[in-house]
């Protein structure tokens, strides 16, 4: 299993293996020299719970930061994939209660902000972050995700075990899952480019939701979910102007809080608004910060914006230009890396395949902008769809066949927000989804997906929810840590922070 993601963390790596009452640690065949000197290499064994991990070193490159990490008295163990940007405050808040550190990593942080304040440690956290972590004082298993689910966590439970990890084809290496298609996942994929969360293509494999927990008990096997953070409802009026200064101001001191690591940092710059504002925001807080620009056949306007800005903020900027040979020759490999259906050209492939060969481990990224700001064009379709909702029954009436008919009859269908979000998205409509599969295929999915409906209010605020949920979590940001982490690197985000 850890092996299958290798790709995840070249640095070191490392593994835990427990009968439930003590634990111990091993090196694996790419842990770094010291760490097998520290721990015997891992051969054939048999434990209770086991846990692998792979090490991209961000921060605290030294041994100090190695996983799994235990607490001083070796019952508590975690892995953990991610950053939290705020662990020096947390880190601060901790010593002034007594608690003493040997690294400098945001690991640490998280094994003792746990043994303070237990679960309730997640809200604190300002990052993204995949957890998981076993407390053999409580027997219990505690896997968390990240508020907006940056990083990803898939997991796999039958009778007699309970597998995790980052990425699905780690847990197919695992004689306990025997990988069978979860039609119900493909019907949504194809309707909303992905898969929504918690279900996945494969059937019984789940991703763990944003913003939430899971508490397993190694004695009984129950499983307990909470989510710890959701959505706040605001109905604050303040005028344009405040805004302004308020986002300029958030927006600073979220740029500045990522931009700390213990490597090189690189701002990934399409030309247009938002990835042109975090690297201009940058260069006060990191001088030798760098930008880069992937150009495609169709994006010339946009990199010559993202050299003009380069040129303004005085930041080396490198252009890397991608052919269509470049991408049909790596086609079939970039499909299988993605686990699930895909119907897009993934530009951060090469983005992150640019980023690691100029030496760049860490890269920020303009994503969730779109979201947050109601940049999607769908945005400004909504008060319309609001009024023609009124004539939805004009779908009784249409008896023919052809596409423009069936094309009139699904824009009248869109009853709900969440309608109206699927629409948006450039998947296939319902009427065409259903076509794709055999009929007796199809007499397995239930296409009411009333279960995946959020927030009906009839505003911006409704339609954000689905953006967020769906558009981002499910889709964007786990394509982009996916293509990222592909090849060793670190994509962060200072529009999605707290």
């Amino acid at each position: 299993m850890n092996w299958a993601i290798q790709h995840r963390g070249p640095d070191d790596e490392g593994f835990w293996l427990s009968d439930g009452l003590v634990g111990k640690s091993f090196s694996g065949q790419d842990s770094t020299q010291k760490i097998k000197e520290m721990f015997p290499v891992l051969n054939e064994f048999s434990s209770k719970i086991a846990l692998g991990f792979r090490r991209l070193s961000i921060l605290d490159l030294s041994e100090n930061g190695h996983q799994p990490m235990l607490t001083d008295d070796e019952k508590i163990t975690i892995t953990f994939n991610g950053e939290i940007y705020n662990f020096k405050k947390i880190r601060k808040e901790l010593e002034d209660l007594g608690y003493h550190f040997k690294s400098h990593s945001d690991t640490e942080v998280i094994l003792k902000s746990y043994e303070e304040w237990g679960t309730e440690m997640f809200a604190k956290f300002d990052g993204m972050f995949a957890i998981a972590l076993v407390d053999l004082n409580k027997n219990k298993l505690i896997l968390a995700r990240d508020r907006v689910g940056l990083k990803p966590l898939f997991y796999y439970k039958n009778q007699d075990a309970m597998l995790w990890a980052s990425e699905i084809k780690s847990l197919l290496k695992n004689e306990f899952l025997i990988p069978e298609i979860n039609w119900q996942g493909v019907y949504t994929n194809f309707l909303f480019q992905t898969t929504l969360s918690p279900e996945t293509c494969f059937k019984d494999v789940f991703s763990l939701e944003p913003a939430s927990l899971m508490t397993v008990d190694l004695n009984d096997f129950k499983i307990n979910k909470q989510f710890y953070w959701n959505f706040p409802k605001t109905n604050h009026t303040i005028s344009e102007q405040e805004a302004v200064i308020k986002i300029d101001e958030l927006l600073s001191e979220s740029v500045k809080e990522q931009l700390f690591a213990d490597v090189p940092v690189a701002s990934m710059m399409s030309g247009g608004i938002d990835s042109t504002l975090i690297t201009a925001k940058s260069k006060p807080y990191k001088t030798d910060i760098n930008a880069f620009t992937i150009a495609y056949p169709f994006s010339e306007d946009e990199v010559k914006n993202a050299s003009l800005v380069a040129e303004k903020v005085e930041i080396p900027h490198h252009i890397k230009k991608v052919t269509d040979d470049e991408i049909l020759n790596k086609l079939k490999e970039n499909i299988q890396h993605f686990e699930e259906p895909y119907s897009s050209l993934e530009v951060l492939m090469n983005a992150a395949e640019y980023a690691k060969s100029l030496g760049f481990k860490v890269v920020l990224s303009g994503n969730g902008a779109d979201e947050l700001f109601a940049g999607y064009s769908h945005s400004l379709k909504l008060d319309k769809w609001l009024l023609m909702k009124n004539f939805n029954f004009v779908r009784n009436f249409i008896f023919t066949k052809d596409g423009f008919s069936q094309k009139v009859k699904n824009y009248f269908s869109q009853d709900f927000m969440f309608d109206f979000f699927r629409q948006s998205q450039v998947g296939m409509k319902p009427i065409q989804a259903e076509n794709v599969f055999k009929s007796e295929i199809f007499s397995q999915i239930k296409p009411n997906l009333k279960q995946f409906h959020l927030s009906e209010t009839k505003d911006y605020s409704g339609l954000f929810l689905y953006d967020m949920k769906y558009s981002l979590s499910s889709h964007h940001v786990f394509r982009d840590d996916l293509s990222a982490m592909k090849y060793g690197v670190e994509f962060r985000y200072p529009y999605l922070s707290n």
